[in-house]
């Protein structure tokens, strides 16, 4: 038997969040400790200007985007390069130095070029990476 993650709605619920996007955030940053080893990644409280999670040893701001629906045509790369501008501008008062996308979905080429043409050094782990952690971690994940 497989198991199959869906990383939409019913399955990602976060009893605290009644928020998708929320519940994304505590998800990836639950996902980001136990793939660090660490406790020392944290979810910013809002306004995130842009970070939505930071690992302040690393110096990695991440954004967390999700798509609800699960389709990636639905991905909306004009509020990632919003973010990305916000994250910008508290860049040195933040300190980051790497810049990470968190998404749910695949996403397409022309949108990935679009992101690398706002921040050309830009990471991207979309939903191939976020089902290697689950499968890494079923545990956890079940927990969640």
């Amino acid at each position: 038997m497989s198991i199959h993650y869906r990383l939409v709605p019913p399955f990602l619920y976060v009893p605290e969040e009644q928020d998708f996007s929320k519940a994304w955030e505590f998800f990836c940053c639950k996902l980001l400790n136990l793939s660090n080893m660490t406790t020392e990644i944290y979810v910013r409280n809002p306004p995130e200007q842009g970070v939505d999670i930071y690992y302040p040893s690393k110096k990695i701001a991440y954004q967390c985007k999700s798509v609800e629906s699960g389709k990636s045509g639905d991905f909306n790369v004009t509020k990632v390069v919003d973010s990305i501008e916000a994250a910008k501008r508290i860049q040195t008062e933040l300190g980051w130095e790497r810049y990470v996308l968190c998404v749910n979905v695949a996403i397409s080429g022309a949108a990935e070029a679009t992101l690398k043409k706002a921040l050309p050094e830009i990471e991207i782990l979309p939903i191939s990476h976020w089902v290697g952690l689950c499968e890494t971690n079923p545990v956890e994940v079940e927990l969640y």
